[in-house]
Formats: C-alpha cells, sequence, structure tokens
C-alpha cells in the first residue's frame, strides 16, 4: 500500500493519460452494460430535474431570481455535479458503442474472459499479458511510453496493446468534474449543516438536494464506476475554488455584497483567507480520502471477483 500511495506524487500523474480508456465508461463491477447506463441515465436526469428544481424555486423557499441565486458555491457546485453525471452518461454511451463495433471486451462486463485452469495454451499466453485493475492505477500513458514493457501496454482483457495516451478528451472532461465534485460536494454538506444550517426551518427538497444528497451521489458512484482516481489531482477541485474565491471577490467588490456571512466576507480580509487556506488544506484532505475509496473499492473487487481478475 505504501508503493500506491507513494506512486501517487510522480509528476506525472497531475496528467490526464490513463492507458485504459475502456475505464471512464464501465462499472467497476460485472454488471451487464444495459444497467450500467440505466444507472448512468437516472443519475443524470436526476441531477437535472433537482438542479431545475432548485432554480424555478418550486418549493417557495426563495423568492430570489436565477441570476441571484447562481452566485452561490452550492449552487455552482451542483451545477458541476449535474455536468458531470451528464457527461458520465455520454462517455458510457460512447463506450458501450465502440465495444459492441469491435471484438474488444472490458475487464468488468459480464462476458470478461476469466483465467481460468483449464484454459488453453492461447488463453493462458493471453492472460501473462493482463494486468490486475490495481497495477493499472499506478501507471500512465506517460510511463509506457517511457519506460513500459509491452505486457504493461496491455488492457487486462484486449488481445492487442492500446496506443499511447489513448484518453479521449470527453474522458478527460469527465475526470476533471468527477474530481472536483467528489471533493467540493463534500465541502458543500459539511459546510450547510455545520454552519448555515438551522433544524427549525426544516428541510426543503431543495436543501436536501443540493446539501444532502450531493455527497451521496459522488460517494456511491466512487464505487460504483472504473474510473481511476489519482491524489495529485486534487488540484482540479483547488482550481474550481480558487475561480470561486476570485469571483466572490470581484463580486462583493462591485456592491459590498456579501455571499456567505461568516464564511467569505471579504470586508474581514484576514479571517476569510485564513478560512480559504484552511479549505485549500481540506480540498487535498478529501481528495486523499477519495482515493483512500478507490482503493476500498479495488480491495473489495479483488476479493469478490479473485485476485486474476
Amino acid at each position: 500500500m505504501c508503493s500506491v500511495v507513494r506512486n501517487e506524487f510522480r509528476l506525472c500523474n497531475f496528467g490526464l493519460n490513463f492507458h485504459h480508456p475502456e475505464y471512464f465508461g464501465i462499472s467497476q463491477w460485472r454488471w451487464p452494460r444495459p444497467i450500467y447506463l440505466i444507472y448512468r441515465l437516472v443519475m443524470a436526469g436526476y441531477t437535472l430535474f433537482a438542479l431545475i428544481y432548485t432554480l424555478a424555486e418550486v418549493d417557495g423557499a426563495s423568492t430570489e431570481p436565477v441570476s441571484k441565486q447562481m452566485v452561490y458555491f452550492t449552487n455552482w457546485s451542483y451545477l458541476v455535479l449535474t455536468l458531470h453525471f451528464f457527461i458520465a452518461f455520454v462517455v458510457a454511451v460512447v463506450c458501450h458503442i465502440h465495444t459492441r463495433t469491435t471484438t474488444k471486451t472490458h475487464p468488468t462486463s459480464e462476458n470478461a474472459p476469466s483465467a481460468n485452469v483449464g484454459e488453453t495454451t492461447t488463453n493462458s499466453d493471453h492472460d501473462k499479458g493482463k494486468e490486475s485493475h490495481e497495477d493499472s492505477a499506478i501507471k500512465t500513458d506517460n510511463e509506457i511510453g517511457t519506460g513500459g514493457s509491452k505486457s504493461e501496454s496491455k488492457s487486462p482483457d484486449f488481445s492487442e496493446a492500446q496506443p499511447v495516451n489513448t484518453t479521449p478528451w470527453y474522458s478527460k472532461i469527465s475526470w476533471i468534474l468527477a474530481n472536483i465534485t467528489s471533493d467540493t460536494c463534500i465541502i458543500v454538506t459539511s459546510i450547510f449543516f455545520g454552519a448555515l444550517y438551522d433544524p427549525s426551518s426544516g428541510m426543503t427538497l431543495s436543501n436536501l438536494n443540493v446539501h444532502g444528497l450531493n455527497t451521496v451521489f459522488v460517494i456511491v458512484d466512487t464505487f460504483i464506476t472504473a474510473r481511476p482516481v489519482r491524489i495529485l489531482h486534487f488540484i482540479h477541485a483547488l482550481t474550481y475554488a480558487a475561480v470561486y474565491m476570485i469571483f466572490s471577490l470581484i463580486y462583493w467588490a462591485t456592491d459590498k455584497a456579501i455571499i456567505y456571512k461568516y464564511i467569505l466576507d471579504w470586508s474581514t480580509p484576514g479571517s476569510t483567507v485564513g478560512i480559504l487556506l484552511g479549505i485549500s488544506v481540506l480540498v487535498f484532505i478529501l481528495q486523499v480520502v477519495y482515493f483512500g475509496l478507490y482503493q476500498l473499492r479495488l480491495y473489495i473487487y479483488r476479493k469478490v471477483y479473485g485476485k486474476e481478475s
């Protein structure tokens, strides 16, 4: 485990290349592909519904116009969450179509070959070129291109070596959005229930969606998708948070409006900067936790399907 964590802090892991691009469009588990597509469609549809519901203020919790509501970090983050699930659905569809038009399989599909003792010599030779999901998680396309062996450049159940740097642009976007939401959703939930929520006001459907279910969704998705996680990708959520901080400063400078009292109040810059530095550290810690959940997922996968899966 120490070697896995140590490998995460190589500079190449700042990048977005991954030599198993199919992992961005499939489940970690051996679900039939239609089940995974339905899951992706449901999540994309529900988060879109929740975003529209919140901005329309169906529950009458606020009379603020949409332009005013979009100054809040909560709504920014839920918009990113909605985009994440929509693009993840698109990636899953593209992966499904690609698989149907080729003879390739993937390690978590219901028809993926297994390394049985009674396999023929051809299958046995093929299995020698396979690598575990865990191994592929700590290798990058850059490493394959500079020092990896031929066997390392193969996908687990692919009969041919994958080209270097084959991660499609849409999968990279999906990966970035997943990294942002995995950290910011937990921050939104923690700040809301820890500093802003008034139990006497009750819980509306909008609040439940954008402040509670958002975290549930990203944790569940972490355990369902085969998408990898890298610790150094905390930079994505940190950059996103920095953009919002700059926006909040500009917003405050225009008419001295305070978005979040006691938390993001630029009339007291000292305390605000201190809180922002604390959030920056928290983003890194959450990415480490996110990576830990990913490793737990791989551990469960190996226990369920065996080491050779």
